[in-house]
């Protein structure tokens, strides 16, 4: 009867533990998909060859190649959705898409962005003239020149004071690259303010290209900026910088990107 009442307690205890178990499995599985869906993340991006270049819907270019080898890395699965520039800015403060590529000292951003420590490239922005262009420092040094400004491009704030009557600037807004440096050699502008690897890459192939000269105005760095919104305590953000370090101390990837910057003459990692 004893033997009987140990096989019986042994047996509830079982089934116990079966019921545990049981229940909670879903619970294990619905964690796990909600990891999972935690773990796919929006990427907004606008055109920018090379570093990001948009042919027919497809992606391509240096930031993309990057960013999935950072987001694979740091355990994320990641999507790139392309938008336009003046869009640009607004769907990562708003929390539409997680994170951005770009300058941080955009006033949308106030209080709505982290920003990565460092930046992850360095953008020179030019000014392009035709044969002699002087060196340019202050933004009042534009004072009364007509430029040609790519249409959506902020300039890091320059373009409110071109546009304003304070400059006494007349200003081209082109949204077209190769456009906009045939405007320029046709002489219907004293300059053009673009950036270095944009220039480089939209230039090729147009006839008399040669003749325009530029000086570097001032550097734009380019940080990893992710929503406030999506990601309140940065954590996101300190997962890709730490996945951004660990991938460009490879030497393999260091030299494809090396080569890369040396074609283009276009990235420069602090960290390297």
């Amino acid at each position: 009867m004893r033997r009987g009442k140990i096989l019986h307690s042994r047996a509830l205890g079982f089934l116990c533990c079966l019921a545990l178990f049981g229940g909670f499995t879903p619970l294990a599985s619905d964690r796990a998909e909600a990891d999972q869906a935690k773990r796919q993340i929006s990427m907004a991006v606008f055109s920018f060859p090379p570093s990001v270049d948009i042919v027919q819907g497809k992606i391509k270019g240096f930031l993309p190649d990057h960013m999935s080898a950072v987001a694979t890395e740091a355990g994320y699965g990641i999507s790139f959705t392309p938008l336009p520039i003046r869009r640009y800015v607004h769907v990562v403060a708003d929390g539409k898409h997680d994170l951005l590529w770009g300058a941080k000292s955009y006033p949308e951003f106030q209080g709505k962005v982290n920003v990565s420590p460092q930046p992850i490239e360095v953008l020179p922005l030019n000014v392009y003239g035709l044969h002699n262009v002087p060196e340019i420092r202050r933004q009042e040094d534009f004072a009364g020149k007509s430029l040609v400004l790519i249409t959506g491009y902020d300039y890091g704030g320059l373009a409110g004071y071109l546009r304003s009557e304070e400059s006494n600037a007349q200003v081209y807004d082109i949204p077209d690259h190769g456009a906009a440096i045939k405007f320029l050699l046709a002489g219907r502008a004293d300059y053009l303010l673009n950036y270095g690897p944009a220039f480089q890459i939209n230039s090729k192939g147009i006839e008399g290209v040669s003749a325009i000269q530029h000086a570097t105005y001032r550097n734009t760095p380019m940080f990893l900026i992710t929503s406030k919104i999506k990601d309140p305590g940065g954590q996101l953000l300190a997962d890709l910088w730490e996945a951004h370090k660990r991938v460009i101390s490879r030497p393999d990837y260091r030299d494809n990107v090396q080569n890369f910057s040396h074609i283009f003459r276009l990235v420069r990692f602090p960290l390297f």
